[in-house]
């Protein structure tokens, strides 16, 4: 669920497709013609490597993201705000390209 300030509103947004954060990956590395391979790392693990990963002065994963990553981020209404603000909202796999 994204939120956007708008004249000092919140608005509760969200695209047109519900996708899991592995599904978004896989959109990102497409769009950017790359080969990755993804392992599934436990909450635990992931946890304790982004403790480590704090001490960096740019770290690639923070213990508060692997907290977020826990926790679908999924909106009842959020599509259909979006269409009142949006004319023709798009789904990320049409727009990633023109931002990546």
């Amino acid at each position: 669920v994204n939120t956007c300030t708008f004249k000092k509103k919140t608005y509760d947004i969200a695209g047109p497709t519900i996708q899991s954060f592995e599904q978004i990956f896989k959109i990102i590395l497409s769009v950017k013609n790359r080969k990755r391979f993804l392992i599934p790392i436990p909450f635990f693990i992931a946890k304790v490597m982004a403790f480590f990963f704090e001490f960096f002065p740019k770290p690639p994963l923070t213990r508060d993201q692997v907290t977020l990553l826990k926790v679908d981020s999924v909106s009842a209404k959020g599509y259909q705000n979006l269409k009142t603000h949006v004319k023709n909202p798009s789904s990320l796999q049409t727009i990633a390209p023109t931002y990546l």
